[in-house]
């Protein structure tokens, strides 16, 4: 598991956005300022474990997976949201009495922990704004990333095995 960093939110308009909740619920967020799993002008690279050569799509379980969800959400909203505010969606869509509380109390795994990056093939990129979107691992744009000095370089986590 990801160790989080500390973080004193200055841009408290930031997290007072509502994220959709999927059918119809809508909640906020508010500003994490004990800890985040947001990254700052970053890119996670796909783990050296990984057994894909593409960015693949999450197979399709009832429930949905928290990979599933991830990628449903990052996907149709590249750059919107914080990896904080996904987080924090997905226990709400999988736990309806998940406060922000719980999500405050418990550590939480950060995206280089994340099955797209460990599994899928998916990079993950955050801009100056914290917000996040994903990349295949065969696509231009992961490759100039991945190459790109201005920005911080990390890796996923390599799968045990």
């Amino acid at each position: 598991m990801c160790i989080l960093t500390s973080m004193s939110c200055d841009k408290n308009e930031y997290y007072q956005e509502n994220i959709p909740y999927t059918f119809g619920k809508v909640f906020s967020c508010y500003c994490f300022s004990m800890r985040t799993t947001n990254y700052h002008n970053t890119f996670i690279a796909v783990a050296e474990s990984c057994q894909k050569t593409v960015g693949t799509i999450p197979p399709q379980k009832t429930p949905p997976t928290i990979a599933q969800l991830s990628y449903e959400i990052i996907s149709q909203n590249p750059y919107q949201y914080s990896s904080d505010e996904i987080l924090l969606h997905i226990h709400r869509q999988r736990n309806e009495s998940f406060t922000l509380e719980n999500f405050q109390r418990k550590s939480q795994a950060c995206f280089r922990c994340s099955p797209l990056s460990k599994t899928y093939g998916w990079g993950f990129h955050f801009d100056d704004d914290w917000k996040v979107t994903i990349y295949g691992m065969e696509s231009q744009e992961y490759h100039r990333l991945l190459n790109d000095t201005g920005i911080k370089q990390r890796r996923a986590f390599s799968s045990k095995g």
